[in-house]
């Protein structure tokens, strides 16, 4: 059986697929995060290396013959980091005596395909971190933000997160008022008052996904109508939405495409999807939305399709 793999990596999970070539869904993996700047790239190569087997050879199916992998993933964005995943890819095929090829692109690309079906356009994700990306329809790129935790990554989970930890320690403070955000910690990590937060958080295990998933939190007191968890997550959005307007103003191109949205806080979180699109329409009357109604493992898995067909040798 002839098929593609498509690969969604981000700093928390990882999903995977594998598409036949008529783009139906045969199986669907999820598992660890992949994000190397996250994990390390020992772990994610690791992790991509047993999904990879996973979906080669599930249980109670013939081994598929795969005809390419495309991989997208957090943190890869540069050719040195392009090069190390793609050098590991190489090793991996040898050594399972597979005939397949490898693209290796970053998670927006891939995302990008899932929502246009087509590799141009407008992204915007807001999960573990955040970028803004767009492609024109001749291939030129161009982006903001996607800098990663301490350089950027505004609107993102994890800046949601770390902000939803200090507002609840500037309540507890008097400088904010009262929020249900203090609950919430206190219970989900059993903690015997929020004075405890600062032993937990400034453990060595904590890593940039665990601060992440305390914007689980945040949008939990939101839809409570909580004003100190609604204004983190407006402000954040808002955040996010200056990127995309900048990114809208690189080329005349990008004002006319519809700006897609994809990750976790616009899927979970009504208030944060509104602010950024009222940000939006500040500046952008006529702006258009897009969500998301397939994975980015599925757009991966496009992509190499597209990516084959373009590449195919044709008759003389």
């Amino acid at each position: 059986m002839k098929a593609v793999i498509g690969i969604d990596g981000g700093g928390t999970k990882t999903e995977g697929v594998l598409m036949d070539g008529a783009g139906t869904v045969l199986e669907r993996i999820v598992t660890d995060g992949t994000n190397p700047h996250a994990v390390t790239f020992e772990t994610a190569q690791a992790r991509i290396a047993e999904l990879l087997d996973r979906l080669l050879a599930p249980q109670g199916r013939e081994p598929a013959e795969c005809s390419a992998v495309c991989l997208g993933l957090a943190g890869v964005g540069n050719e040195l980091e392009n090069d190390r995943i793609r050098v590991y890819l190489e090793h991996y095929a040898r050594e399972r005596k597979l005939n397949c090829r490898f693209f290796v692109k970053n998670d927006a690309e891939v995302a990008l395909a899932a929502v246009h079906e087509a590799p141009c356009g407008i992204i915007v994700i807001a999960g573990t971190g955040s970028i803004v990306y767009g492609v024109i329809p001749e291939g030129s790129m161009y982006r903001t933000g996607g800098w990663g935790h301490l350089l950027g990554d505004e609107g993102s989970g994890y800046s949601i997160g770390l902000k939803t930890l200090q507002a609840a320690m500037q309540s507890h403070d008097g400088v904010l008022p009262r929020t249900l955000l203090t609950e919430l910690i206190v219970d989900r990590y059993r903690l015997a008052g929020i004075e405890q937060l600062k032993t937990y958080i400034y453990q060595p295990t904590i890593l940039k996904q665990h601060i992440a998933e305390f914007a689980s939190l945040c949008i939990q007191a939101g839809d409570q109508g909580d004003s100190v968890a609604l204004r983190v997550l407006e402000s954040s959005a808002r955040e996010l939405a200056v990127l995309t307007l900048t990114l809208r103003a690189k080329h005349p191109w990008l004002t006319g495409s519809a700006i897609a949205l994809s990750g976790s806080m616009f899927k979970h979180s009504a208030a944060y999807r509104l602010s950024f699109e009222c940000r939006i329409r500040q500046e952008a009357e006529g702006a258009s939305f897009l969500l998301a109604n397939r994975t980015a493992a599925e757009g991966a898995a496009r992509l190499a399709l597209h990516l084959l067909s373009r590449s195919a040798p044709t008759a003389d």
